[in-house]
Formats: structure tokens, sequence, C-alpha cells
């Protein structure tokens, strides 16, 4: 069997890839099938997308969400998905096929994850440089790491970032230019992706070490990397401009940052950086003490490890657990000789996990205060995720394959009795543990079984694959078992709550469809969205909630779009006072939009009709204002007045938007502190509100296309290179 399967490399790819990924879904099918609710953070990376992808299926990029707390600019989402990754495309063509929005986005999650643990699989052989131990890498991460899609985002990152390693290591090797390639196509990927700066510090701390104990292979690497630079420049240039374009959307984000067109208040609170994404100071009160707002999520306080080895009918998603096959090994490893790969697989988990671990470490403070970047990193357990993880798994899958090199079919009798004694012992702390899973003493006996068959020679190449894939697969499956029963129990009110995104048409924010028919239509809270927030928002509307009690923001905003004959300017420098005055005019609706003292010109301040009491509401059909077209950045008007009147938009103010009547560009004004107001001219008028500028449009999807091209250019030539289909690895090679 064994023989048949490694008889080409791809009947080894299906045998040892496809098919522990199909046992994979099949134990998460809860999840894959829709049945069980994306959680947490997965949930809200859904939303984020389907927001994204369904308006470009629309023919609109959208860079403002008119009904996200009142109004905000959405760039800060798009770099949260990493809204360039040509992938994403799974999604909007399965829901051309009409393929529901949820379960396109959750095959696009177990595709995407499927990508990432193939490109684990391909490092581990290079690596390891050992078909059995390359395929037990591969499975302790498949099993170990999947959980993770259906509750955090990690795998945006995840995937490019073993991608990355994988070309990284290819390229040194062979340096073939889709190997070139691939590490700046990656590496975009992961520049244009939220909070790059955990992928820089794995890579940075990964080479780090790697020159340390591998100083000629780095010599090696470096004088072949410019051998091929200067083999290929065009190639090399134009791999090196792609990557280079695509920072430019990050280092657009981080100066729209310190602009002040949003605010990030639980994020930043207590930073004296002048970054909104800079994460400030609160009070942790997982442990009681002051701490950054980025040790709550660090891998001791969030509770990562409180099942690995109990209670494991208590498991839910997101919980660490790892087959007890890895912790066996680690015991076993210390008979074990020292070796360079051994070292520096251990110093760079040790040295990432010590980062995550923010408040027992001292590593954190020192790199939170001497490296920049670390100000603007909050949820620091993504470091267990994206890379002490897959560097432990190796770590130890480098032991057994030492372990075999030096024990395999030698009878030693010392080195059995030690095997014995290890498993002995580890099934005794197992007893000594509440609510521990039965598989974990199967997988236990399993493992015990594949050594003693190892040291004893007494199993062929293809029994000791099939006790170690048994050891490594069985508890995962009763685990998954548990965290899918726990999770049915615990979604089902989430599931209730959030069934409009699940099902249906999602249906973009508009006041073509909540523009009000007549004033006993608006209702507060109906047609406003300033409660659902508190994490991201816009300034001026997070100003005013500390100030004007909410319901009567509801009732003003409820009026998507209003006429004043007067304005008036006032010195906000007082907010006590400016801010009553406001609340009194909102709930009379009185005649008259305020304006900012420091902002306004003469020629913005005017007084019109001092008889007319309240400002004119329109409501569907006004033969004044009629809504012509509306997308996320864009508000088209058709305006017909007897006299000029000032036109107030209640959505969030932002200084990219801009307003155009007949085609000319007018005056844009804050009126009543946070929204988009401008005066209309007498007679009938084409008004349009749109948000940045073209050139902003065109750069997205430009990066859209590139991206694209690349990554056709990368498949083409990985397949003209044989990238994965080659020659097998043979075992000890």
């Amino acid at each position: 069997m064994i023989q048949f399967i490694f008889a080409s490399a791809l009947r080894e790819f299906l045998f040892l890839v496809i098919l522990p990924f199909i046992i994979w879904m099949i134990s998460w099918w809860g999840y894959i099938s829709g049945r069980l609710a994306l959680r947490v953070d997965a949930f809200t990376y859904y939303w984020d997308s389907r927001f994204f992808l369904d308006n470009i299926l629309r023919g609109v990029y959208p860079l403002w969400n008119a009904e996200y707390a009142g109004g905000v600019p959405w760039n800060f989402f798009l770099r949260r998905m990493g809204e360039f990754n040509p992938f994403y495309w799974i999604i909007n063509g399965l829901k051309l096929l009409n393929v529901s929005p949820v379960h396109a986005h959750i095959i696009f999650l177990v595709f995407y994850y499927f990508i990432g643990v193939v490109g684990f699989w391909l490092i581990a052989k290079l690596f390891l440089k050992d078909r059995l131990t390359s395929t037990g890498a591969y499975l302790l991460l498949l099993f170990s790491w999947g959980a993770q899609i259906f509750c955090s985002f990690e795998v945006l990152l995840f995937v490019p970032l073993v991608w990355f390693f994988y070309f990284l290591f290819s390229f040194a090797r062979d340096q073939k230019k889709h190997q070139f390639l691939g590490i700046g196509f990656t590496a975009a990927l992961m520049i244009t992706t939220y909070i790059p700066f955990f992928a820089i510090t794995v890579i940075g701390a990964s080479l780090f070490f790697f020159s340390l104990f591998f100083i000629k292979e780095s010599f090696i690497f470096l004088k072949n990397s410019l051998k091929f630079i200067s083999t290929h420049k065009f190639f090399a240039t134009l791999s090196l401009g792609f990557f280079l374009l695509a920072c430019v959307p990050a280092i657009d984000f981080y100066s729209e940052s310190k602009k002040g067109g949003f605010v990030l208040p639980p994020r930043h609170v207590g930073s004296a950086d002048s970054s909104e994404i800079a994460v400030g100071r609160i009070s942790d009160t997982s442990t009681n003490s002051s701490a950054s707002s980025r040790t709550v999520m660090d891998i001791i306080t969030h509770g990562y490890f409180d099942k690995t080895f109990s209670n494991h009918p208590a498991l839910r998603i997101g919980d660490f657990n790892m087959a007890y096959f890895f912790f066996i090994m680690l015991l076993l490893a210390i008979i074990n000789p020292v070796s360079r790969r051994k070292t520096f697989l251990l110093l760079t988990g040790t040295f990432l996990a010590l980062i995550a671990m923010t408040l027992a470490g001292r590593l954190y403070p020192f790199f939170l205060k001497h490296v920049f970047f670390f100000r603007y990193m909050r949820m620091m357990h993504f470091f267990l995720w994206l890379g002490v993880v897959p560097m432990a798994i190796l770590l130890v899958m480098e032991q057994l394959r030492i372990f075999l090199q030096n024990h395999q079919n030698r009878k030693n009798a010392a080195i059995l009795g030690f095997v014995i004694i290890i498993h002995v012992l580890f099934v005794i702390g197992l007893f000594t543990q509440k609510g521990v899973a039965l598989s974990s003493y199967f997988a236990v006996g399993m493992s015990l079984i594949f050594f003693i068959f190892t040291l004893m020679g007494r199993g062929k190449e293809g029994l000791l694959a099939i006790l170690l894939w048994i050891s490594l697969i069985i508890q995962p499956i009763e685990w998954g078992h548990y965290i899918e029963r726990n999770s049915l129990i615990f979604n089902q009110t989430y599931l209730t709550d959030h069934k409009s995104f699940y099902e249906g048409q999602f249906l973009l924010p508009s006041p073509l469809s909540v523009l009000p028919i007549s004033e006993k239509n608006i209702k507060p809270g109906d047609l406003s969205q300033l409660s659902t927030s508190g994490y991201y928002e816009n300034p001026w509307i997070n100003n005013i909630k500390q100030f004007i009690d909410q319901n009567n923001i509801q009732k003003f905003t409820a009026n998507k779009l209003l006429l004043f004959d007067n304005t008036l300017a006032l010195d906000e420098s007082a907010p006590g006072p400016f801010f009553a005055k406001l609340d009194t005019m909102w709930q009379t609706l009185q005649n008259t939009a305020l304006l900012s003292k420091n902002e306004s010109e003469p020629e913005d301040l005017r007084f019109e009709a001092p008889y007319v009491q309240k400002a004119q509401v329109i409501y569907e059909g006004s033969s004044a204002v009629k809504v012509l077209s509306f997308d996320s950045n864009t508000l088209c008007l058709q305006t017909l007045l007897d006299h000029p009147q000032f036109l107030l938009w209640t959505n969030g103010y932002h200084t990219g938007w801009h307003v155009y009547i007949d085609g000319r560009e007018g005056r844009l004004l804050r009126g009543n502190y946070a929204f988009r107001g401008a005066w209309i001219p007498p007679g009938q008028h084409r008004v349009v509100f749109r948000f940045l500028s073209p050139l902003r449009y065109a750069e997205a999807y430009l990066l859209l296309g590139m991206f694209f091209i690349m990554l056709i250019t990368l498949i083409v030539l990985g397949f003209k290179e044989s990238f994965l289909f080659k020659k097998a690895v043979a075992h000890g090679q």
C-alpha cells in the first residue's frame, strides 16, 4: 500500500494531504455546513468581506460606510480583511452560482486554510527531508490549528506567512523564478492585511536566529540571491516594484490614522501616540492590574491552555489542544543530541512565546519601548498561532526524526524502558485530571505501540505510518465533537440575533430604502446605527455622544436630509454651552444649522427666513430634493428650490467628502458639528456628494488587477517549474 502511495508525487499528495484534509472537514462539518455560526472575529470578518464584495459586484469600491456608527471611512476595515487578496473572488464566484453568502464565505475559509496547510507540508518536506515526519508535522498542524478559522482571522495572515517561508526556503535551494515572485507576492499579501507587524516579527525572528546558527548557509543564500537578481534584472525589478506598490495603501492608512478622520476609543485611550491605531493603556480586568490593552489577549491571560489536559467535554471553539503524541515526543527528546536545526527552532519559538507572554515575559516591554510598530499590536496571542505552534510542531517532528535515526531497529533495552516509563507516567498524570477524553488514553496507547514497533524493528514503514497517523488524528476528532456540541448550544441565541446576516440578500445602506415616506414613519433608532459601535467611530459623532442624550441624537439623525434657511457660527472650544445649544435646536428642529466658528467664512453665514421656525425634513416624494442614486461613496440628488437653502445630510463628516453642484465643486461644510452640509442655490440643480478623489479609486482598482496578474503569473511559472508534483522525497533523505 505504501509503495502504491509513493509511486508518484500525485498519489503522495492525494493520500497524505487530501485524505487527511477530508477527515478534518468531516470532523468540523457542523461549521463547514453552516449549521453552527461563525464566532467572534470570524463573524466580524465575514460581515466586512461581504460588505466589500457585495459592493464590488455592484461596481462600487466601498471606501465609506454610511450606516456603521453614523458614517465612517471604511479603509480601516479594508485593511483588516486585506481587500486586495485575489482569493476573495472565490466568494463572489460562488455567489454568482447561487451559493448563499455565508456558505460561500465558509468555502473560502476552508479552501484558504487548505492552501496554508499544503504550504506547511511543503515546508516540512524541505526542512525534515523525511516523508513520515513531514506528514506527521502536517497532521499536527492541520488538526491543532484548523478550528481557528471559525472563530478568528489569523488565517488571513497565516496562509501568506507559511507560503512566504516556503518560497524563501525553496528559493535558497533552487533559485527559480516562481519562488522569487512567490516571496514578493506573499509579502505583498501580508503588508496589505490588518496588522502585518505580527508577520514581520515572526519573519524577523526566524531570519535572525537562522543567521546565527546557519552562517555559511546565510552567506550562500545572499550570494545566490544577488546572482539571481543580476541575471533576471527585469523580472526582479518587476517583483520588487509590485511589492513596493502594495506598501502604498498601508502607508496611506498609517497617514490617515494621524489625521483625525476616525477614532478607536477603546483601543487608543491613554496612548500618547498621534496615530489612532496605536494601543493605549487600560485596566486589565483579568489580573486586576494596570496593564496595556495589548496584554488582555496574551497567551497566558487568554486561557488557551486551560483544557489541554483536563475538562475536555467543556472545550469551546478557540481553545488550544494538541495531540498528546506532541507532548510525549517532547519528553522523549531529552535523550536526543543537540543539533543546529533543533536549537534554531527552539530559540525562535521560545522568543515568540516570550513576546506573547506580555505580563510574564521581559521581552515585550523592551520591544514596546524600542520598536515602534509594537505600539500598534494588541492581540499578542496571535504569535501562538502564527509562530509558536508551527515552530513547535517542526521542532517535535525534527526530534522524532532524530530519535528514529538513532534508535530505530536498534533493540536497545534501556531506550525501550525509557519510552515505556514516559508513557506510563503520562497516563498516570492523565488519571489525576478530570474530564479527560477517552481518545486521549487510546492515543497514548497507540503512541507506545508505535515506539515499541519502531525500536524492536517489528513494523514496516506502512504500519508505522498508520500508527503515527492514528495517534495524531484520534484525539482531535473527539475534541472536535465536544467543541461542536458546545458551539451548537452556545450559538442558538447568536444565530437568532444575527439571522439577517446569514440569510437572504445583503442590503447595502441606502437613503433610497430609508428615506421616510412621511413624518409618521420616523421612529427613534430605526434609521441610525449610532449605538451599534464604539470600537471604531467618526470623531465628531463620538464627541456628540459624550454630551448629548443618545435618544435625542437618534431622533435628529432619523431625518437623513434636511433643509435650513439659516446658519449660525458658534465657538466649539466651550463644549458645554455649545452642545447644550445644539441639543435644544435638535429637539425643536430649529431652522438654523450650526457651523464651526473657526471653519466658516462670512459667505457661509446666512439668515434668510426669520419667520419659519422649523427646518424642512425631506421625505420620499419631496419636490424640493429627490434622491437620484446612492452607493457607499456617492449620493446624487436633484434639487428644486425657490431660494438658497442649506442642505444637511446627517451622516458623519469627513474631510475626504466633496460636494459638486452641476459638475462644479462647491464648498462642503461641517454642519451641526458632525454632519455634511452645503448651500444650494435656487432653481433646479444636480447635487453630488462624493467621497475622496478618482485617483484613490484608480489606485485601488490598479492594485486589485495587479494582485490578480501576479497570482496568475505565479501559478503559471509554478506549474512550468513543477513546484509541487515533482519526485517524492525518499525516506531518510
